[in-house]
Parts: C-alpha cells; structure tokens; sequence
C-alpha cells in the first residue's frame, strides 16, 4: 500500500545520504506496516534492523522505539497462544 511505499522512499533517501538514524526510523515504520497486515517475521525482522542501526549509532531514542516495538509483538505472541489453548484449541481439537 501507500504507507510501505513511502517508508521504502524514506529508506532509500536515508541510505542515499547515509542517515543512519533515518534508516532506522524506516525500518521500524516498515515493520510496523507489516505488524498490521500480520507478516509477524518480516515485522520482526524489520525491528530488528531498527535496533541494530539504532545501537549501531548510539540512538537512545531509537533503541527505545524498538525494543518497545519488540516487547509488544512478543507480548501479542503471548496473549495470542493464551487464546489458542483456551478458547480455540479445545473446541477444535481432540486429545486422543
């Protein structure tokens, strides 16, 4: 959509300029763009490149961002499991 396609443009501009916080902010935008569609691993993948150019450069602001993007989606993994196993997996599933 729009928004992956202008955080890919703000990407590019950062690499070609070599604003490494830049492209870590786009990385993080990205990722967040693909958290919304579901794409869990590209998401993850992506916040990960935004903490490793954010450590990288010493960007306390940045690392933040991202180990809070981090902590959500791994929290969001956890709440996403709790309901499986309770609501879904006993209803759907036999033991055998």
């Amino acid at each position: 959509g729009d928004a992956l396609r202008y955080h890919q443009q703000d990407l590019q501009i950062s690499h070609d300029i070599d604003n490494k916080i830049g492209q870590a902010r786009a990385y993080g935008n990205m990722g967040a763009v693909y958290e919304d569609r579901g794409d869990i691993d590209k998401a993850m993948s992506l916040y990960e490149q935004n903490l490793n150019i954010s450590a990288l450069v010493n960007d306390l602001v940045g690392k933040t961002r991202a180990f809070a993007s981090l902590g959500r989606w791994m929290t969001n993994k956890y709440i996403y499991y709790v309901l499986f196993t309770i609501v879904y997996a006993p209803t759907n599933y036999q033991l055998m």
